[in-house]
C-alpha cells in the first residue's frame, strides 16, 4: 500500500518513561524527526533510531524555545519533506497540550496524521500517589481544570461558582503557582473549606512530592515544603484514601533515580532497576558492536583447540552472530572444553544449549587465570572470545605455562559522545551512578571533560558511586570516583542486590 503516515502525535505519559503505549513506542523508533516538550521522560528518546533528529521545544512557564506557531509550521514543513515526525507531549496531546491546534494545521496542510493518546497526568499522577480519581459512594465523577489560563485574557474562564457546587474530584493541572488564587476562588464560592486537597509535583518521578491537606490549609503546606511545579492540584474526598493506598511502598528502589552507563542496547541491568521501582535514566558512554571477522579457517583452528574461554555475554552473542554468518554448527565444537569468566557468561552460553565446563570462583581475568591453571598443561591451545578493550591477563600468564593462546576481538567497545543529552542529564540529581566495565567509566569521564563538567560537579558528588566489580572500581579510583557500591557477585544481578540490601 502507498499510504504513509507523516506525523504523530504522540503522549507519552507523566513522568514514568515506561507508561508510553506500544503504538507511540513504535512511532518514535520509526521517526526521522521528533519534536519534543520540556516534560516528556527524557528516556524515551533513546528509543529513537541514531540519526533520528531531535528538536526541543519545550515551554517553560515564560520561557519557550519554540513558538506554537513555529512548532505547527515545523510538523507541517519536516512532513512535507516526506520525513517521518513525531510530536512528543508529556501526558496526553489533547489534554491541555495543544495537540488540538497541532492537528488542525496539519489538516490544513493536508498532511496524514496519527493521534496516539497517552496516560494523562490527572489520572496517573494521582494513581501513582495513590489517590482514584472516583470510588464509588464518595465520588462518581472527576473534572480537570487548567490553572494556568491564557495570560493574555482578561478574565478567567474557569467557572468557580459551578465548580464548587460539585461533588466530584476537581483536578486542577499547572495551578501550583496559583494555588492560593485557584483555592481562595473555590472558597468564596462555597466550597467546604475543610474539603481533603492534595498537591503533587514531579509525579511518576524520583522527585515526586506531596503533601495532603484542607482545602484552607493547602497553600500554607506547599509554602512550608517548598512544592514547585510541575504539579496537580486535586480537591475532593477521595484524597483521603491517598493516605491508605501505597502501592509503591513494596517497591525497593521507589523514589531512587538513577543513572546507568552502558550501552543502550545492553538492557538486563535498567530493566531490573525498573521492575524494582527506580526511574532510570541512561547516558551509554560507549557503544558495543559485533565484528563479523572470523573466517572459516579459524573456526576449524577453534574447532581443535583444547578451550574456548569467554569473557562476557557479549562475547558470546558476537561468536555465535559469526557461527550463524558462516553456517556452523556448534555441535562440531564437542570436543573442546568451554570456559566462562563468571554466572552471567554461563546462563549466556546455556541459553545456546552450551554445557559450561569451567567457570571461577572469582569472577574477574585473574580468577580465570586461577581456575585454569590446575586444568591446562604446556602445548594445550586456548582461543578467549573477547573485545577489543579486554585485558590480556589471561595470554599473560598461561603462556608462562607452555599454553598457546589466541585472542579473537569478536565485538568492538567505542566511545558515544552525545553531549545534547549529557547536558540534560546534568541538571538532574542522581541517588546511584553505575558502572559495569572500564571502558563505561573512562569514556564517561571523557564526556564529562568535554562538556567542562568536573568529576566534582553535583551530578557527580551528590550520587554513590557503584561498580561491578574491583576492575571497574580500580577504573573509577583512576579517574578520581569513589566506588562505594561493589557487590559480592561480580554480575548484574550483584550490583543490583547490593543497591537493595543499601536501601533496606
Amino acid at each position: 500500500m502507498s499510504y504513509k503516515t507523516n506525523v504523530y502525535l504522540v503522549g507519552t505519559g507523566p513522568g514514568d518513561s515506561e507508561l508510553v503505549t506500544i503504538k507511540g513506542l513504535r512511532a518514535i523508533k520509526e521517526a526521522d524527526v521528533i519534536l519534543y516538550d520540556r516534560l516528556i521522560p527524557l528516556e524515551v528518546l533513546q528509543y529513537a533510531k541514531p540519526n533520528c533528529q531531535l528538536i526541543d521545544s519545550g515551554k517553560a512557564p515564560n520561557k519557550h524555545k519554540l513558538t506554537q506557531s513555529e512548532i505547527n509550521n515545523l510538523l507541517v514543513s519536516k512532513a512535507a519533506q516526506g520525513k517521518i515526525v513525531v510530536r512528543l507531549k508529556g501526558g496526553d496531546p489533547f489534554v491541555f497540550g495543544r495537540g488540538g491546534e497541532e492537528a488542525v494545521s496539519l489538516e490544513r496542510a493536508g498532511i496524514n496524521y496519527e493521534i496516539i493518546p497517552g496516560i494523562t497526568s490527572p489520572i496517573g499522577v494521582n494513581e501513582y500517589a495513590g489517590i482514584p480519581v472516583t470510588y464509588r459512594d464518595v465520588s462518581t465523577s472527576f473534572h480537570v481544570i487548567t490553572g494556568s489560563e491564557d495570560p493574555n485574557k482578561s478574565d478567567t474562564q474557569v467557572n468557580y461558582q459551578a465548580l464548587a457546587k460539585l461533588d466530584g474530584t476537581l483536578i486542577f493541572l499547572m495551578g501550583i503557582e496559583r494555588i492560593e488564587e485557584i483555592t481562595n476562588s473555590l472558597i468564596e464560592h462555597g466550597k467546604d473549606p475543610d474539603t481533603p486537597t492534595a498537591v503533587i509535583s514531579c509525579g511518576c518521578t524520583a522527585s515526586e512530592k506531596k503533601v495532603f491537606s484542607s482545602l484552607k490549609l493547602i497553600k500554607d503546606e506547599v509554602q512550608k515544603k517548598g512544592i514547585k511545579a510541575p504539579g496537580i492540584i486535586t480537591v475532593g474526598k477521595v484524597v483521603e484514601f491517598g493516605k491508605v493506598i501505597n502501592w509503591r511502598k513494596s517497591l525497593p528502589l521507589n523514589g531512587k533515580r538513577i543513572l546507568t552507563t552502558r550501552d543502550k542496547k545492553q538492557k538486563q541491568l535498567k530493566d531490573t532497576l525498573l521492575r524494582l521501582g527506580a526511574e532510570v535514566i541512561t547516558y551509554p558512554s560507549i557503544s558495543v558492536n559485533h565484528k563479523v571477522n572470523l573466517t572459516k579457517e579459524t573456526f576449524n583452528k577453534i574447532m581443535k583447540s583444547k578451550f574456548i574461554l569467554f569473557t562476557s555475554p557479549t562475547g558470546v552473542e558476537a561468536f555465535w552472530t559469526n557461527l550463524r554468518d558462516k553456517k556452523i554448527d556448534f555441535r562440531h565444537f564437542h570436543q573442546t572444553k568451554i570456559a566462562a569468566i563468571g554466572s552471567s557468561t554461563k546462563n549466556a552460553l546455556e541459553q545456546k544449549g552450551v554445557v559450561v565446563d569451567i567457570v571461577p570462583n572469582t569472577f574477574t581475568l585473574e580468577g580465570v587465570v586461577e581456575a585454569l591453571s590446575s586444568k591446562v598443561k604446556a602445548g594445550d591451545t586456548l582461543y578467549h572470545i573477547k573485545g577489543n578493550l579486554g585485558r590480556q591477563v589471561v595470554k599473560e600468564e598461561l603462556t608462562k605455562i607452555g599454553v598457546s593462546v589466541f585472542e579473537e576481538v569478536v565485538y568492538e567497545v567505542k566511545k558515544v559522545k552525545d553531549l545534547e543529552r549529557l547536558e540534560k542529564i546534568k541538571e538532574k540529581t542522581f541517588d546511584y551512578i553505575l558502572f559495569t566495565s572500564p571502558s563505561a567509566v573512562k569514556y564517561f569521564s571523557e564526556s564529562l571533560t568535554d562538556l567542562g563538567i568536573s568529576i566534582n560537579n553535583k551530578l557527580i558528588k551528590k550520587s554513590t558511586i557503584g561498580a561491578i566489580g574491583p576492575v571497574t572500581q580500580k577504573a573509577c579510583r583512576d579517574m578520581g570516583l569513589t566506588a562505594d557500591i561493589i557487590p559480592g557477585s561480580y554480575t548484574i544481578d550483584g550490583l543490583v542486590e547490593r543497591i537493595v540490601e543499601e536501601e533496606c
